[in-house]
């Protein structure tokens, strides 16, 4: 499975203010466009937890009860492949420097599968929302009607460029908002 990454930009899911420039948005490929990244897939992990409480009343003969507090958002871990390339067009515009910097920008990022018409769904295809919002779809919009999505930040990102000699090995830990 592949999975399509795109830093949008905005600094909220609803798109509201200022969109950063292309030079400041992960994939900025050296002109005026900024691109997706396609990463092989090997395994998508959604977690989630919620805030327990479980603390007694003080001088209480009351048993302890365990309350829910918040819960948090879901949160996916991604373990993908990057073919090692190699551009022409000097090292800040490659696609593992731009992949870097993905945690650092400060919009938000798309997450969503590079095909949705096989017959088998993935994680990515059965959690994300389409058609409900339509504000990163539609005509001129980053993607297309029918492609199901998730909103969300990059809290951390690992790159390893160890054994495999054709591809990067990465984790992306992926927060949906």
């Amino acid at each position: 499975m592949e999975i399509k990454l795109l830093d949008t930009g905005w600094y909220s899911r609803d798109r509201t203010g200022t969109q950063a420039t292309v030079a400041n948005r992960a994939g900025y490929d050296g002109s005026s466009s900024v691109t997706t990244f396609t990463l092989k897939t090997r395994s998508v992990t959604l977690t989630r937890a919620s805030n327990q409480d479980d603390n007694p009343v003080p001088s209480s003969t009351t048993a302890t009860e365990v309350n829910k507090v918040t819960s948090e958002n879901n949160k996916y871990t991604l373990k993908c492949l990057l073919k090692k390339d190699d551009t022409t067009s000097g090292f800040q515009y490659s696609q593992l420097y731009q992949l870097a910097r993905m945690d650092k920008t400060s919009g938000v990022k798309l997450l969503y599968p590079s095909d949705t018409t096989d017959d088998i769904k993935e994680l990515i295809e059965l959690m994300g929302e389409a058609n409900t919002s339509g504000v990163f779809q539609g005509s001129g919009k980053e993607l297309s009607a029918s492609t199901p999505y998730i909103v969300g930040r990059i809290t951390s990102l690992s790159i390893n460029g160890g054994e495999n000699q054709e591809y990067f090995d990465i984790t992306i830990t992926f927060i949906e908002e």
